[in-house]
């Protein structure tokens, strides 16, 4: 009956994900953050991360080989740099490069220009030092996806199943 064509699931996994967070310059130019190692990493994180994914899904049959659902999924990953955001603010002096020095702690202008805090009156929410994120937890994402879906390998068993019965009722073998 109808019944037989929906299906509601859920599922868990393991997975890896890509990774390449980027910032936006003063001037509006995009920069990959991960070779300025902006919390003074001695070396740039991994761009690749494990991940866990675990979620609920419904599916809606849609005649004999076409399906629609929705699924929604949580997704752990295994890095805390999904946004360049881990540990504590780097010190904008260790860096000779501009771009660098601006994306260490974008907050402050007057770093970023070289000139020492507090001689332009600005006031620096984030110094070298400062917590910039949560170590602790690692980063994560939610997803909802709209499933649309064909079987490329649909063989109608119920109806095989039907066939037989008659034939064994009716004492002669239907192929």
């Amino acid at each position: 009956g109808k019944r037989r064509n929906q299906q509601y699931y859920i599922f868990g996994g393991i997975g890896a994900t890509y990774f390449n967070p980027k910032g936006q310059y003063s001037d509006g130019s995009w920069h990959a953050l991960r070779p300025l190692m902006t919390e003074g990493q001695s070396k740039p994180y991994s761009p690749i991360a494990f991940t866990a994914p675990m979620g609920f899904g419904f599916r809606l049959g849609m005649g004999a080989q076409w399906r629609i659902g929705l699924e929604a999924s949580y997704n752990m990953v295994f890095s805390d740099y999904l946004d360049d955001v881990s540990t504590t603010c780097g010190n904008p002096a260790n860096y000779s490069d501009p771009i660098a020095q601006y994306f260490v702690n974008p907050s402050d202008p007057a770093i970023t220009i070289g000139v020492p805090n507090g001689s332009t009156g600005g006031y620096n929410w984030f110094g070298p030092g400062y917590q910039r994120g949560d170590n602790q937890q690692r980063d994560s994402y939610y997803r909802l996806n709209i499933v649309i879906a064909r079987n490329i390998t649909y063989k109608d068993y119920g109806r095989q199943r039907i066939k037989t019965k008659k034939s064994k009722v009716s004492g002669t073998k239907i192929r």
